[in-house]
């Protein structure tokens, strides 16, 4: 079985992306990516960690943690 590698700040955005700042019981699933961070989120998904959430005209590159990255995290699916 092939390691998945995540970088230190990945993590805490898919945490973020969770509500797991403060508790590790998720709180939400979503998270709008900023030109900071919007290559670390196309590299999640591209490891199958993240999804991209379709366009709807108000928000863009709002991305959510998949089943496979809360299964990295250790956290139930909310």
């Amino acid at each position: 079985m092939e390691e998945t590698t995540v970088t230190k700040e990945q993590i805490g955005y898919m945490r973020h992306a969770l509500g797991l700042k403060k508790s590790d019981i998720p709180t939400r699933n979503f998270f709008e990516a900023g030109s900071n961070n919007i290559e670390d989120w196309k590299d999640l998904v591209g490891k199958g960690l993240a999804e991209i959430m379709p366009e709807n005209g108000i928000a863009q590159n709002v991305f959510y943690v998949s089943q496979a990255g809360m299964d990295l995290l250790g956290v139930v699916k909310i």
